[in-house]
């Protein structure tokens, strides 16, 4: 019966299995695991009173029971926390009791020392780990080592961390325990050593335990790609597309020796960063199959089907995770669906007949995330975004603050978010105070969150955001030491990287900014802001052979950035390449997402230059832009959009004078003095054909 009542609480079914329990303790009134899962079903409902009490009459019925008074303390701990209904003195004192019975317990003491810790009281906590760790008897668990290992690095004792791990890589018990400890060991010695290669040999070992070790996998593949700085973003997913080959095998024959499909998950991400959304969905499919009840798997499947448009499927693949276990990441995802798509439309514009996404709902799918996961960052995030959108600024920030007062796992992307908030609403330095705030967070919690999760990526973005703030209000001083603080903390980011170069270039040192230029397209190839922020810097120093290089590659590599092709186009105009600005505009507007905006901006910008005279005055009237306008999502809009460009550049225009006809006509190659592009420079045409389907490394096209 207990089985069935803790399936009813996974699948949400609250109600019906807080019944079934109280059915269990009429028959067993001493049943300690029914009284600690009432406690928790009222403590989920938000009902803190009932919960204390379900709590107390646990105790009072089993005073015996350890896990039970562990889970009652952890509660109290939480509540006082959250400046709720709470007491870390009842916390303490129920802490204690429980140790009066079972001195060594590794989960009490691991728990008591976290309190410990967050009250400041470091001494009590490390003694309280140190405890269970040198018990004559008990199990050594990962979660001991890896707390007191993380004590020894915040007080800078690297030495005590690393002899600590060393011990207990071969003394810790069960498989997973021993992995664990092993990427402990392999972080310190990334992080704070710097011995790149020593991390990669102890990463090594624990898949030599546990081949199939979905951490150990992707911690190994995040850092062979950090160790090969060169090497494209593309030659790490191959890399990893052949560890995954290897585990995904060795799953397949058994797969009870992996717990999840992580794995899986995480290739698909590659895939997905790669644009390779065919390729993610078959490693998804694949990873369905072997682990069908692996909630996790579904929920990246529906938001891959999301990123394709297929919204019905998305939502059958949430449903389905949702079945399986209600998660605070796919009741987000969902919410944010709907809110783009609604399902269940509260109203209808009268005059597009658009449907207006039931807000109650999302509201309701977002508090049920936030009940399931209190301390969720990103839900916060989303949350508060979705009622920015709808005009709530003061309810968004309402919503962002309850996530502050929270502790949330992943502050990073709390405090980006809200930090963003106040950046739209004008509050500059309202936001500067939120960003910094988040960073010393970030900085204080850093040891606890390991290298091969999506946190550090969150956590580049913050540092990223703030870092420009502060390059935008003309502190590049300020700005370059947050990001290369960033780079210290999350590796390699192409994000990061770019911000340096642009502080360097704000600063007037070319040569510095040129280095962390190429150091962000290595690191990610398709990095089209880096590419138009080097050519534009080229451009201005007057190297246009380089800089017709740089946005060439960076078209090549990211074809669909319409900035790209505005830049190369702006720059041939300059050259008075009037041909070649001409059919970069046409290949914008046929590759480009937003090309229809580059080409129109490109154009004003070349006409009020050349002509004193807006764009508009260029056109035969106001029915042409109404044509124009109307045509620009169709497929002629690049033939549409050319021939009026012939017409401005030609000023072909009825009302013209003859001599002005004459004078604006349209200028030969010898009139426009074109250099053209020879020996090494690709031609313009040559991007056009080459687009769709040349991809190549940084270093192969630097070959060509």
């Amino acid at each position: 019966m207990f089985q069935t009542a803790k399936t009813m609480e996974r699948q949400g079914r609250w109600g019906e299995a807080f019944t079934l329990l109280e059915e269990i303790l009429v028959i067993n009134p001493k049943d300690s695991h029914s009284h600690l899962a009432i406690a928790r079903l009222e403590a989920r409902h938000d009902s803190k009173t009932k919960a204390q009490i379900a709590f107390e009459k646990g105790v009072t019925a089993c005073p015996r029971s350890v896990f039970l008074l562990q889970g009652w303390a952890i509660y109290e701990s939480q509540q006082q926390q959250q400046q709720s209904l709470g007491s870390y003195d009842r916390a303490r004192e129920l802490f204690e009791r429980a140790l009066e019975l079972e001195p060594y317990n590794t989960y009490v003491c691991h728990a008591y020392s976290i309190m410990e810790k967050k009250l400041g009281n470091t001494e009590k906590a490390v003694s309280l780990l140190k405890q269970a760790l040198n018990a004559p008897y008990g199990t050594v668990t990962a979660a001991l080592v890896c707390s007191l290992g993380e004590f020894y690095v915040a007080e800078g004792n690297l030495t005590s961390a690393r002899d600590l791990y060393k011990y207990h890589l071969d003394h810790a018990t069960g498989k997973k325990d021993r992995v664990e400890v092993y990427l402990a060991a392999a972080w310190l010695e990334e992080r704070n050593f710097g011995e790149l290669h020593k991390a990669r040999e102890l990463l090594n070992k624990a898949l030599v335990i546990s081949p199939t070790s979905s951490l150990a996998n992707v911690a190994l593949a995040r850092l062979k790609g950090r160790i090969s700085a060169t090497a494209s973003a593309t030659a790490t997913t191959e890399q990893y597309q052949l560890r995954f080959n290897s585990s995904s095998s060795s799953t397949s024959k058994s797969s009870r020796t992996n717990e999840d499909g992580r794995v899986f998950n995480a290739l698909a991400s590659l895939e997905v960063k790669q644009r390779n959304f065919k390729e993610a969905r078959d490693v998804l499919q694949k990873g369905m199959d072997l682990y069908p009840l692996d909630h996790n798997l579904f929920t990246a499947a529906g938001k891959v089907e999301e990123r394709v448009g297929n919204c019905t499927s998305a939502r059958d693949f949430y449903s389905e995770s949702l079945r399986l276990e209600p998660s605070a990441p796919t009741l987000v995802a969902f919410a944010l669906l709907e809110l783009k798509y609604p399902q269940y439309p509260s109203t209808t514009e009268a005059t597009t007949t658009k449907p207006t996404a039931n807000f109650t709902f999302i509201r309701g799918l977002f508090e049920e995330a936030l009940m399931l996961d209190p301390r969720n960052g990103p839900a916060y995030n989303a949350y508060g975004n979705a009622e920015l959108r709808r005009g709530n600024l003061q309810e968004a920030r309402i919503i962002f603050e309850r996530g502050t007062a929270m502790n949330c796992s992943d502050s990073a992307s709390l405090y980006h978010g809200y930090g963003m908030l106040e950046i739209s609403s004008g509050n500059l330095e309202r936001a500067r105070d939120i960003l910094y705030r988040g960073l010393d967070t970030v900085r204080r919690n850093e040891d606890n969150v390991s290298s091969d999760t999506p946190n550090r990526d969150r956590a580049a973005f913050l540092s990223h955001t703030l870092g420009m703030l502060e390059l935008n209000s003309n502190r590049p001083l300020d700005a370059f030491g947050i990001f290369m603080d960033g780079l210290d903390r999350c590796g390699n980011s192409s994000q990061l990287l770019l911000g340096a170069a642009l502080c360097e270039m704000r600063m007037g040192k070319d040569e510095g900014a040129r280095g962390f230029f190429e150091r962000s397209v290595v690191a990610d190839n398709k990095h089209a802001h880096a590419w138009q922020a080097w050519g534009v810097m080229e451009t201005k120093a007057g190297h246009f052979h380089r800089a017709a290089a740089l946005f060439q590659k960076g078209i090549k590599n990211a074809p669909w950035h319409g900035s790209l092709w505005h830049g190369y186009a702006s720059l041939e105009v300059r050259r008075d390449n009037i041909e070649n600005a001409r059919t970069l505009f046409t290949g914008g507007l046929k590759k480009a997402r937003n090309g229809i905006f580059a080409l129109y901006q490109a154009l004003e910008t070349k006409i009020n230059a050349t002509h004193n005279r807006p764009i508009s005055q260029f056109f035969v009237g106001q029915r042409e832009e109404e044509q124009l306008q109307q045509k620009a999502t169709s497929t002629t809009t690049p033939k549409v959009v050319s021939a009026l460009a012939d017409k401005i550049v030609t000023n072909n225009d009825d009302e013209t004078t003859t001599d002005n006809k004459k004078a604006n006509a349209k200028p030969t190659l010898e009139d426009l003095n074109i250099d053209g592009l020879v020996g090494d420079m690709m031609s313009v045409e040559s991007i056009l054909n080459d687009t769709d389907t040349n991809n190549k490394k940084p270093s192969e096209q630097e070959e060509n």
